[in-house]
């Protein structure tokens, strides 16, 4: 058991007001806030253990960081000159085909680590090589939620399709990585990666085991014109003729740079949510229109 007394705790009201407090933490869990105990001689004298004097310190819950390829750390030394032209297909899908599952986790475990320096307690990772994925958060004690990439259209998951959904359901319902905080969601990669088949497997699993669906969507250009081409709808559009949005516990959309006011108008904004990672969405295009979203009420996350 921990006890620890901070100047500033972050309270769990609705303002999220500061104030003086003793916390007592066992296995990791928060088990008691004392608000009446106001400086370390107090809290020393309430308890018969060893308080951690952290009175110079803000103790806050720790930052979820909506959206990780965490083994993509690997690749911050590329040159400035290769980010060019839709980057996703022809520079990471190379790169990322030419991975092994002890890549994967060394390089997960290095932006793990990174995380939790940078006040990250929890990620949504989506990647490849899940279970090495899984593997590199435990290695560090970082928590997140992991979607296995599932494509079947284009990308270097194709051979890993049936792994990979094995995978997400064994993420799902492992005791050993529920107790090390790590649970899954659904991956598809993208509407443009993913046939219809595949997405209805998809919906149906996440009826099954209740999960959420952890998607990019109409984040490139060519991305929205193959659904026009091949579907004639939007990307957004698709998913809902698919009942996607309408599945499993909810849907994680990402980027969402090409996103219209008639896509907004099409999301439950208590079931679907938008991503945002501005600095990823400029190597794609530019910016999303968070704005945009912001107005039509739609909730967001932020990743990297």
């Amino acid at each position: 058991m921990i006890h620890l007394f901070s100047d500033r705790i972050v309270r769990p009201d609705a303002e999220r007001s500061i104030a003086s407090g003793l916390m007592t933490i066992d296995n990791n869990v928060i088990q008691a806030l004392d608000w009446t105990v106001t400086d370390i001689q107090t809290a020393q004298a309430a308890v018969e253990d060893t308080v951690f004097d952290a009175r110079d310190y803000l103790v806050t819950p720790a930052f979820i960081n909506g959206h990780t390829h965490l083994a993509m750390c690997a690749f911050r030394g590329l040159n400035v000159e290769a980010m060019d032209g839709n980057v996703v297909e022809e520079l990471y899908f190379r790169l990322e085909g030419l991975l092994s599952a002890e890549d994967v986790r060394a390089f997960t475990r290095m932006g793990a680590y990174e995380s939790i320096l940078s006040g990250v307690g929890g990620v949504w990772d989506h990647y490849y090589h899940a279970e090495a994925v899984a593997a590199g958060l435990a290695d560090v004690g970082l928590t997140g939620v992991i979607a296995p990439t599932l494509q079947d259209l284009n990308g270097p998951g194709m051979p890993q399709l049936e792994a990979q959904l094995e995978a997400t359901e064994s993420i799902a319902t492992s005791e050993k990585w529920r107790q090390a905080g790590i649970g899954a969601a659904l991956g598809p990669h993208a509407t443009d990666t993913v046939s219809d088949d595949l997405w209805r497997r998809i919906g149906d699993l996440a009826q099954k085991h209740d999960l959420v669906i952890h998607t990019h969507a109409a984040q490139s250009i060519e991305e929205y014109s193959r659904n026009m081409t091949h579907h004639g709808s939007s990307p957004i559009e698709r998913l809902d003729r698919l009942g996607i949005l309408d599945a499993g516990r909810g849907v994680l959309l990402v980027h969402s740079l090409f996103v219209t006011q008639s896509d907004l108008a099409r999301l439950r904004p208590e079931r679907n949510i938008l991503g945002y990672c501005p600095y990823s969405q400029v190597q794609f295009c530019f910016p999303a229109e968070a704005e945009a979203w912001w107005a039509a009420g739609q909730p967001i996350v932020v990743g990297t």
